[in-house]
């Protein structure tokens, strides 16, 4: 089960609290690499794995589970190694919150959403995202993984501009 937060709005997130000026986050290329170093690692672990076993295995069912943890580790491996050359650049990797849209760059032409058809921000504590869910669209997952910046902090910025977008007055 999924456990969600709502953000309510904080006495002091009146519209006039966000600035108009375009506000630029570029993705934390040294946190990317960390992960990626771990991730590496579990994909030679399960790769190696797969081979010994498919070395020393006469059953069928273990010939198979070892190519597919062959199978596994390879196409992980090449996910990180692909990876880590989209993260090389973090000037193509940013969130960028305008005053009335928010566009997210991995590495192509930005994806952008109008903060005025976001219904609501919340955080999925489960997953560790930030859930924008759209009006007449698919939700939109935002991963804190923009320099200094934490779960909490992502929801905020995204919740106080969506308010500022919209013209909400404080509550």
């Amino acid at each position: 089960m999924t456990q969600s937060h709502k953000l309510s709005r904080p006495a002091s997130a009146a519209p006039s609290d966000v600035s108009p000026v375009v506000q630029r986050w570029a993705a934390d290329v040294a946190t990317e690499r960390q992960i990626a170093r771990v991730r590496l690692l579990a994909a030679a672990a399960a790769f190696f794995s797969g081979v010994w076993l498919l070395y020393v295995a006469d059953a069928f069912i273990l010939r198979a589970l070892a190519l597919a943890g062959c199978a596994f580790g390879g196409l992980w491996a090449r996910q990180v190694l692909r990876k880590r050359t989209q993260s090389e650049l973090p000037a193509l990797h940013y969130l960028e919150l305008g005053a009335d849209y928010l566009a997210i760059a991995e590495g192509s032409a930005p994806r952008t959403i109008p903060l005025s058809g976001v219904r609501s921000v919340e955080i999925d504590e489960d997953r560790l995202v930030v859930v924008l869910r759209l009006d007449g669209a698919e939700p939109w997952l935002l991963e804190p993984r923009y320099r200094g910046m934490t779960l909490r902090e992502l929801a905020e910025h995204v919740h106080r501009a969506m308010l500022a977008a919209r013209g909400d007055a404080p509550g």
